[in-house]
């Protein structure tokens, strides 16, 4: 893997902030992005029912960085595995349960130990606990497909910015919010997909890293199959 060590001439990828500097500084952040997004784009964001309809052809080649299976993402061999998380950071169902069963109960003794919770949009991270991963990053995304988009492309942009400034070349997704937090399977899929596309697209020359989005049930297997070919042309 390529390094991405310190170049004067390099734009690179904002460090991912801790919780507290989120909170504090979240809608100075908003205010801003929402600023440069109107300028990089005169015509107003689509809604992510239409993403695919204003993607522009990219020549980067995705089905190297890009897969997607079906399976139990704590068998997956990956630098970074991501926790669906709750605020709380207790393991309800799903995702979490099993990484939590997984790991033991020292994981939510050391979340327990070092947070008072996760903001939503926001992540932690803990040791892996005994997975093939190097790290896991906790997060929380929006709840009950509540229109707060911008909070599940935040924890994919933050994942991966978290992966490029600790040299993790390679990074697990489940499908954000879709369980016990019902967002719906299908969007939550596209803003997965077009959200990392976008991330790769401004910063993949200084992070040569792979995703991959571990799909837990048949309705997101499908899900991602489907927009795989729509946003990324992969079959």
């Amino acid at each position: 893997m390529e390094d991405v060590g310190n170049d004067n001439n390099k734009i690179n990828p904002p460090k991912p902030q801790n919780q507290n500097e989120q909170k504090e500084d979240s809608k100075e952040i908003q205010k801003s992005e929402e600023t440069k997004e109107s300028e990089d784009n005169p015509a107003p964001s689509a809604s992510v029912f239409n993403l695919n309809l204003n993607l522009k052809k990219s020549s980067i080649d995705f089905s190297k960085i890009f897969s997607y299976i079906k399976g139990d993402i704590t068998t997956v061999k990956a630098d970074v595995i991501v926790n669906s998380s709750s605020p709380n950071m207790l393991p309800i169902m799903g995702v979490s349960k099993s990484i939590h069963n997984k790991c033991g109960s020292g994981l939510l003794k050391y979340l327990k130990s070092n947070y008072n919770g996760i903001l939503q949009g926001s992540f932690v991270d803990s040791p892996n606990f005994g997975l093939k991963c190097k790290k896991i990053v906790h997060v929380v995304g929006p709840f009950q497909d509540n229109d707060k988009v911008r909070d599940l492309e935040n924890v994919y942009d933050q994942c991966l910015h978290y992966c490029f400034s600790h040299k993790y070349y390679s990074i697990a997704f489940p499908n954000i919010s879709t369980g016990g937090s019902m967002f719906n399977e299908d969007r939550a899929a596209m803003i997965a997909i077009n959200t990392c596309k976008n991330w790769i697209e401004r910063f993949g020359n200084y992070w040569k890293g792979t995703v991959i989005f571990c799909c837990f049930t048949d309705n997101n297997y499908q899900a991602y199959k489907r927009h795989f070919k729509e946003l990324l042309d992969i079959s």
